[in-house]
């Protein structure tokens, strides 16, 4: 089971770092990286170093403007339902990651996050929210009664 927690992590962190990088790549300013540049101005030049360096990601077009944040909506749903995984249904989850993921495009709509609400990256969001929802089900989810059961028995068995 540490193995899956550690594959839902990495999964989690590169999704992050590659939605950097094609952030710092576009030259556009965006508002997260403007927040680090405020308040964490050597992490910001460090990755600001690493977008330089690094092979590019950014592309014009529909990976410009929309890839970045179809990973980082990925990244927050698989966060939220990584943690909450056992605690709630599938259905439930499924739920709470789309809502997690559409969350700052919702903002952006009614005004209360600067930047542009986009019909588009609503939907690319809900569907970021539902694959990232499905990602850490699979992984994280705990083996269902009857799998246990069947476990133990083998176990008892051979023991």
């Amino acid at each position: 089971m540490l193995s899956r927690y550690f594959i839902w992590g990495l999964l989690i962190v590169l999704l992050l770092l590659a939605g950097a990088l094609c952030y710092l790549q576009s030259g556009r300013e965006v508002m997260g990286t403007l927040w680090v540049q405020e308040h964490f101005p050597s992490v910001a030049t460090w990755f600001e170093s690493l977008a330089k360096h690094s092979p590019t990601v950014y592309q014009g077009g529909w990976v410009g403007h929309h890839l970045a944040d179809i990973m980082w909506s990925i990244s927050f749903a698989m966060i939220i339902c990584g943690i909450w995984v056992n605690q709630f249904s599938f259905f439930n989850l499924l739920l709470v990651g789309m809502a997690c993921a559409i969350f700052y495009e919702v903002l952006q709509l009614v005004g209360v996050a600067r930047g542009t609400f986009d019909i588009m990256d609503l939907l690319y969001s809900l569907g970021s929210g539902l694959l990232g929802t499905l990602l850490a089900y699979k992984l994280l989810k705990k083996h269902n009664i009857k799998e246990q059961y069947n476990e133990s028995s083998l176990n008892e068995c051979n023991g």
